[in-house]
């Protein structure tokens, strides 16, 4: 459940940047919660305002700490921290699969939410786990090592790794258990003697799921991508851009086998990892103890054939996503936008979307912090609410003799950019 922001938890003498940044967070959700500042009216800026002040106080290193703060420091107005937080808040959603369909992007003191065409977390797929003999060959598991990487070798790799259970909670993956008759006599074996023991369904759960490298592809400029990888990099100190880029988000330091249900919640920071002291040794936490019932803390990820364990730097900053994303009530907020869209398909005008695009835009490239024109009209299919939409052309976009197009109240999810409709971005009205 979302939290007030606690106080001020670093000495003035000590720690004095960190003092004074969180006491700016704390000074904003004031501001916020009393509706003071025209900026700061609403839910939104309350979410906001946490996400800052949690940063600081949940962040996975001490550099990371140090440059939210210096960040928050930097920014001398209040509409700058709600940018920065907005950054901050695309991380958190980039890091979960359910809340990935609503794309939050910043600019110039405007909030945007996108429903993009994903679906939910996708189904097991078919079973990669390799030669049904007594061991993975060496050679195999060189193959898998060496070549650029994709689901289905992370999966099979992941596999041999974690023994072909899931990492949490220690059932036996159920195609395995199918098609490789030494591991199910193995299993049945140990089964006879506790009766906790299942078979289950298993996916290869990502750390750092694959849609942070979505909007690279097809060669689109990639701009907000790389501030969310910049802000993930200040933050806890992993070089997504280099360590996860394209092919390597499969690699096998950010993968692990993990039951369909519990897949689902990590996917969707409502579970995670807390290490301890003891290398490959963790708490699983919960936002609800029922979600982990039953599972047996601590867990101790395996290593196998030199196969690495999961990077607990990714580990770090995925708990610090989830317990931020929870606590300020960010998840809790853009969840309650989800429901409403699946109910209704229309977004209710609290959520309103209030678009000016200033600056010259075409088909290919967008500038940096705004939408693609067809985001706009995606907005439009959604039911979206846009109280005011400029396009001023650039050259050879399509749109020229085009100097403002204004559509509102795009009720009913059909598509309401009318006025776009030569310019072949919107549907029928």
């Amino acid at each position: 459940m979302p939290q007030r922001l606690p106080p001020n938890p670093f000495n003035g003498n000590t720690l004095s940047r960190e003092h004074s940044a969180y006491a700016t967070c704390l000074r904003y959700e004031a501001e916020a919660t009393a509706g003071s500042h025209p900026v700061l009216s609403g839910l939104e800026s309350i979410v906001l305002a946490r996400v800052l002040g949690y940063l600081i106080i949940y962040a996975p290193t001490e550099l990371g700490r140090a440059n939210i703060s210096h960040d928050v420091a930097s920014c001398d107005t209040t509409e700058k921290l709600a940018d920065m937080a907005k950054l901050y808040v695309a991380a958190f959603i980039r890091c979960c699969k359910r809340l990935m369909p609503f794309l939050l992007h910043a600019s110039s003191s405007l909030l945007f939410l996108v429903k993009s065409a994903k679906g939910p977390t996708s189904a097991p797929s078919s079973h990669p786990s390799g030669p049904s003999s007594d061991n993975v060959t060496d050679a195999f598991l060189h193959t898998l090592l060496e070549a650029p990487q994709n689901y289905q070798k992370s999966k099979a790799l992941a596999l041999h790794r974690d023994n072909y259970r899931c990492v949490i909670t220690g059932y036996l993956d159920t195609v395995t258990y199918v098609n490789r008759a030494d591991v199910a006599a193995e299993w049945e074996d140990a089964a006879a003697s506790d009766p906790y023991m299942r078979v289950e369904a298993t996916h290869c759960a990502h750390i750092f799921p694959e849609c942070f490298n979505e909007e690279n592809e097809g060669g689109h400029k990639h701009s907000h991508a790389a501030s969310i990888w910049a802000a993930i990099a200040r933050f806890g100190q992993v070089r997504g851009a280099e360590e996860l880029a394209g092919p390597l988000v499969h690699r096998i330091e950010n993968v692990m086998t993990m039951s369909s249900s519990l897949h689902q919640s990590f996917d969707s920071l409502m579970i995670w990892f807390e290490a301890t002291p003891t290398l490959n040794q963790y708490n699983v936490r919960s936002i609800k103890p029922g979600i982990l019932k039953g599972v047996q803390n601590p867990i101790t990820l395996p290593t196998n054939h030199n196969i690495p364990a999961p990077d607990p730097r990714y580990l770090k900053l995925h708990a610090a996503c989830a317990q931020i994303a929870h606590l300020s009530g960010a998840a809790e907020y853009i969840s309650s936008v989800e429901r409403e869209l699946e109910e209704t398909g229309v977004l209710a005008t609290d959520v309103s979307v209030r678009a000016v695009v200033n600056v010259p835009l075409c088909s290919s490239e967008v500038a940096e912090g705004f939408l693609p024109v067809e985001a706009y009209a995606a907005l439009g299919r959604l039911g979206a609410r846009v109280a005011l939409f400029w396009v001023l052309p650039g050259p050879g976009d399509g749109l020229d003799g085009l100097q403002g197009l204004r559509a509102e109240n795009m009720a009913g999810g059909r598509g309401a950019f009318g006025a776009c409709d030569a310019a072949g971005l919107g549907g029928a009205d």
